[in-house]
């Protein structure tokens, strides 16, 4: 990723990430658990979600992965507890699906009524929006993937009642962190992560094109 498209890419990773964080606190608070909101999470300001690791990952990887800090989460304070660990769970992952397929959308509007000049403030608006959909959509995919600590684990791990407390779930929760370290350090030119998006993109586009397509009909 090229420096100027790593600098318009970072709207769209503070917006992802706070949204992210956001939902899951949202979530927990609605089913019980004040834990986030006593710990000022619940809150769209990018400052109480930052993680500066997370921040560095992103540099380092030319912007493939990025995170911010985990909502902390008191399970025992959900009501109900096992639908509230999987709503908490998938929480992000929507509201970054949600994100992605509005910017998107938004990016496509934008498109053909802001200047098209190349080197525009018109077209560099244009790009981030996309930029900002696209990682949105990079984040759902990557926080899907059943690997701990990720979204996807909590979700797949408390999906069969008993897993969670399995042996092979607690050697899975220890090494986690090093196969997502190795994704990383194997995944240096984004092959394995354009090959994970390409199905959600073509789902994503179908979704955006024919809102954008129903738009443009109903002001034309």
């Amino acid at each position: 990723m090229d420096v100027i498209r790593l600098i318009l890419s970072i709207p769209g990773l503070v917006l992802g990430l706070s949204f992210h964080e956001f939902a899951h606190a949202w979530v927990a608070d609605r089913f019980g658990d004040p834990t986030p909101r006593n710990q000022g999470r619940l809150t769209l300001d990018p400052r109480a979600h930052w993680d500066w690791f997370g921040a560095l990952i992103f540099l380092l990887s030319g912007g493939q992965f990025a995170w911010a800090r985990p909502v902390q989460v008191n399970v025992w304070r959900l009501r109900p507890r096992y639908a509230g660990e999987l709503a908490v769970a998938l929480a992000g992952i929507a509201m970054n699906t949600l994100l992605a397929i509005v910017l998107l959308i938004g990016s496509e509007l934008l498109d053909p009524v802001l200047p098209a000049g190349p080197g525009g403030a018109g077209r560099f608006l244009v790009q981030a929006v996309r930029y900002a959909g696209f990682i949105n959509l990079g984040l759902a995919v990557f926080n899907f993937l059943p690997v701990p600590p990720l979204d996807g684990w909590r979700f797949f791990s408390r999906l069969v009642p008993g897993f969670s407390r399995s042996r092979i779930a607690f050697y899975l929760d220890q090494y986690g962190m090093f196969f997502l370290m190795l994704l990383l350090i194997l995944d240096r030119s984004g092959q394995i992560v354009r090959l994970l998006l390409t199905p959600f993109i073509w789902l994503i586009g179908g979704i955006v094109n024919g809102v954008v397509g129903l738009v443009l009909d109903l002001v034309g």
